[in-house]
């Protein structure tokens, strides 16, 4: 067993805190655990935030919104489980399940004093759960594919949020094109 900054390492386990740069106090935790040289599976857990910007916080002109100095940053703690897998030289797969836990996000809303829009912080937490299975192929003349589908779910007071899709997909061949000379 080894200790390299800040790391404790062993012949198959990994334990490495990550200080994030705004809270020392908070970090993210990334455990990998390596059954055998072509599999790799990894526990992550993190904790980020994200401070209003100046115009969430400060503009307002009083005609249509009204400033709010008073905002706080919102807040996520993220749970991840991976597995990594090299069929081949050249081919991966990957399989992964997800947790988002979100708190005191900033939306639009309306002051109750002037009846204007003013960015707020919700009391409302959101979770997002999900599941992605991907691929990444290259062949030795240069091309490459890559492809991926994912199941999640994201959801507030048990209700789904607008916009956030249930499955997504995605595709992607690329192939090298000589220059002409």
């Amino acid at each position: 067993m080894t200790h390299h900054r800040h790391a404790v390492r062993h012949r198959w386990l990994t334990l490495r805190p990550q200080p994030l740069d705004r809270q020392p106090s908070e970090s993210a935790r990334c455990v990998n655990l390596a059954a055998t040289p072509k599999a790799t599976f990894k526990a992550l857990y993190g904790r980020a935030h994200r401070s209003p910007n100046s115009y969430e916080r400060d503009y307002g002109d009083n005609i249509s919104q009204v400033a709010n100095p008073g905002l706080h940053s919102e807040s996520v703690d993220t749970a991840e489980l991976v597995a990594d897998y090299l069929a081949q030289p050249t081919l991966n797969l990957r399989a992964n399940v997800y947790a988002w836990d979100m708190y005191h996000l900033i939306a639009l809303g309306v002051d109750p004093l002037s009846g204007l829009s003013q960015y707020q912080q919700t009391s409302k937490k959101v979770l997002a759960r999900g599941a992605e299975l991907s691929l990444d192929k290259t062949w030795d003349w240069g091309a490459r594919l890559r492809g991926s589908f994912g199941i999640q779910n994201a959801e507030q007071q048990n209700s789904h949020l607008p916009n956030s899709p249930y499955y997504l997909g995605k595709i992607n061949f690329s192939l090298p094109i000589p220059l002409i000379t």
